[in-house]
């Protein structure tokens, strides 16, 4: 499978002008925009939620489905779009398979409908759950059969698939390059980070200040912010503070004492993260050390002692990874998870 773009395949997935979608074609990825009311009844002092104008790829949008149709939900990391998610998605719409990709609120492509939706939404992962919740409900999906996340958007993930009343709602998650339960080597100094965000939220006197402060913790207490973008840097500061660990810890082993199908990959290219961190991780999620498969630079993925499906962990070694380089083997290993849910629908 080919890890890079095709010209036409570029056009493909080019935004259209207008905020209108492409022609919407069966089995193609559609980008499409839907109307999404959350956080209803979320914040007391705003009871009516926020709106957002969203942006989602979709390969069945309006469409019926039969049952036996298997359905993906992906959601992609921050920074980051829908469009990163497309290289190990492809394959699944070739197959026929309803496979969507909604964008975060960003003010870019997913904008809410005034200036205050966007700034009441911070991003938090509760935000982002509920978020999600709704978008799901509002385009008519019920079940999932494989709900996938890329870095920070594996935080939705384990947190919606953990708190669902319906726990059959989700059949499989592949979490993939999560940022862990805790905060990692990169983020030891957590605690400023979580101050930098009350100061951002408590007065825009600070905010000029606070925007300056970010270059001298750059080199300073956040190393790790060198390596985004300086336009990105207050972004992802922010983004960093909404992470809610406490949560997540307890979500994760909510995951890991249950029997949901589960595939985890990680790679040593994440800087947020480091490899104690991810083999305590692995342990949380519930899958045994013989079910972890190292994978060296230009490898292919073989399979572990215990070739059990339901229950992985692959871990990269390659520190030139992206998501796009290895896409094909990716792909192939979210293949293997979907086996698992197949196989005990029909």
């Amino acid at each position: 499978m080919g890890s890079t773009f095709t010209e036409g395949f570029k056009k493909l997935f080019k935004k259209s002008k207008g905020n209108e979608s492409v022609s919407a074609k069966i089995g193609e990825l559609n980008l499409r925009y839907v109307f999404v009311r959350t956080c209803v009844d979320f914040w007391t002092d705003i009871p009516v939620g926020v709106m957002f104008d969203t942006a989602y790829l979709d390969t069945h949008p309006g469409i019926s489905l039969k049952p036996d149709t298997p359905v993906i939900v992906a959601l992609h990391d921050t920074p980051g779009s829908l469009y990163d998610m497309i290289p190990i998605l492809q394959p699944f719409c070739n197959l026929g398979y309803r496979v969507v990709a909604p964008n975060f609120p960003d003010k870019i492509h997913t904008r809410g409908m005034n200036r205050y939706d966007d700034t009441t939404f911070s991003g938090k992962t509760d935000e982002r759950v509920t978020f999600i919740h709704d978008f799901l409900q509002t385009i008519g999906i019920e079940r999932i059969d494989m709900l996938i996340g890329q870095g920070s958007g594996c935080n939705t993930v384990i947190s919606y698939t953990a708190n669902l009343l319906n726990k059959h709602a989700v059949r499989s998650i592949a979490p993939l390059s999560p940022i862990g339960h805790k905060p990692g080597k990169a983020l030891k100094e957590y605690p400023a980070v979580l101050e930098f965000d009350m100061l951002w939220n408590k007065s825009t006197l600070f905010k000029y200040p606070l925007r300056a402060s970010l270059e001298i913790s750059a080199f300073h207490k956040f190393p790790v912010l060198r390596t985004y973008r300086q336009s990105d840097r207050l972004k992802v500061m922010l983004h960093f503070a909404g992470f809610q660990y406490e949560w997540l810890n307890s979500d994760s082993f909510g995951i890991g004492s249950s029997s949901i199908p589960r595939l985890m990959t990680y790679n040593l290219n994440n800087n947020l993260v480091d490899k104690d961190l991810m083999e305590e991780y692995t342990d949380l999620l519930g899958i045994p050390e013989t079910n972890v498969c190292h994978i060296g630079t230009g490898e292919q993925v073989k399979s572990p002692e215990n070739n059990n499906t339901a229950l992985k962990c692959v871990a990269f070694e390659d520190k030139e990874y992206t998501l796009n380089k290895y896409s094909g083997q990716l792909t192939l290993l979210l293949q293997d998870l979907l086996k698992n849910v197949i196989k005990k629908r029909w």
